[in-house]
Formats: structure tokens, sequence, C-alpha cells
């Protein structure tokens, strides 16, 4: 596999207009940022483990989009130190 750097002298080589554009985050889905992104605030702001987040198994997600979503049930909460393995569960 070739780095973004090779590939873009490729695509300038092979003469494709490749231009930057703006547009809503919303209509970003697969697509590829020129710049890095910088948040202006620390989120989470604390650093305990409990504003973490969720963990989701991919494949429960493959056929989801806004017409077509799924509940997920929270299984467990993990504080630090605890051992977060879980016996497979049924989807509800």
């Amino acid at each position: 596999m070739i780095n973004y750097k090779q590939a873009k002298k490729i695509l300038i080589k092979s003469k494709i207009k490749i231009k930057d554009e703006f547009i809503d985050s919303s209509k970003s889905i697969n697509r590829v940022n020129v710049l890095d992104i910088y948040s202006t605030v620390n989120y989470p702001a604390g650093t305990n483990a409990a504003f973490d987040g969720f963990a989701v198994n991919s494949k429960d997600t493959n056929k989801l989009n806004k017409n077509n979503s799924q509940n997920f049930k929270i299984l467990k909460t993990i504080s630090a130190g605890d051992n977060p393995k879980l016996n497979k569960v049924k989807k509800i």
C-alpha cells in the first residue's frame, strides 16, 4: 500500500484535478479530510474512565442507518480494575 502523498502525486501526474471542498459534516461519511481537525475543548473533560464511552460490536451495526435503527441494551458497566469479559448475549 502506498501513502497519501505518493497517491496524490500519481493522481496529479494522471491529470486528475483534485480540489478541496467544504461540506457539512452530515455529508462527510466515507470522505477524507485534507487537514487535521483539532477540538477547542477537551472531551471528556475529566480523566475518569467512567466518561470513556460505550462498546458496540460493529457487526451489529452493519445495516443500520437513519431509517433503520436498533436499540442496544447496556450489559455491563466497567470501573477501573474490573474484568471487562462478557459472555455472548443474544440480541434484543
